[in-house]
């Protein structure tokens, strides 16, 4: 990417940063322009990689969950931005550095069976020792979906990519790249879609854990 491509990125995640941050809270222009922020972000080579040369076995599984908070956080806390005081890239490089790739980390490695209460990601990981586990729970209702809520959610424009099979191939231990190359989705837009999706049903999740357990 020469000088002029870089500013002309720079100035395009910039301007949908501002965009966003003009309108209001869970507003269809607002969505539109984080998920474009989002997509320019991902797209703009300028991501920063840290700890790349640490848990080298698991560092693609580490860096896809640190995007993945970062594009919640984002998406949930855009009006903290302030562009003052940083452009995006330095801001949303500076989230990534100090706190999400620790987070991921955390996550990844500490391989604890968690649906967790802050970023509502639900993970898979192998059956322990309580029959039966919160994933195989999750996995059944999900399965179910009596009411259709999971399979009747899904991405604008493509009604065939619903929060159901995404989830599912979560639970699975379906990577982001995976899942995208099957839906044929850019991974960013998933999991701005699964995170947005996971946090309109956590009361539903939290309801069916709390009656199994």
């Amino acid at each position: 990417m020469n000088k002029a491509q870089s500013k002309s990125a720079d100035e395009e995640m910039q301007r949908y940063a501002l965009e966003a941050k003009q309108h209001p809270q869970h507003s269809k222009e607002r969505q539109i322009a984080l998920t474009k922020l989002i997509e320019a972000l991902a797209r703009s080579g300028k991501l920063s990689r840290p700890r790349k040369g640490e848990f080298v076995s698991v560092y693609e599984d580490i860096y896809a969950e640190a995007l993945s908070l970062l594009w919640l956080f984002i998406c949930e806390n855009i009006d903290k931005y302030d562009p003052q005081r940083a452009s995006v890239i330095t801001w949303v490089n500076y989230l990534l550095n100090k706190r999400f790739i620790i987070e991921a980390i955390k996550i990844v490695v500490g391989k604890k069976e968690v649906l967790r209460s802050d970023t509502l990601e639900i993970e898979f990981l192998p059956h322990r020792s309580r029959e039966p586990s919160m994933s195989e729970v999750l996995r059944q209702y999900l399965q179910e979906d009596p009411q259709q809520v999971f399979t009747n959610k899904s991405l604008v424009n493509r009604p065939d990519v619903n929060f159901k099979q995404i989830a599912l191939a979560r639970l699975s231990g379906k990577k982001w790249k995976t899942i995208s190359a099957e839906l044929d989705v850019k991974t960013s837009t998933l999991s701005d879609f699964y995170q947005r999706s996971l946090k309109e049903f956590k009361p539903l999740f939290q309801e069916i854990l709390t009656n199994d357990y």
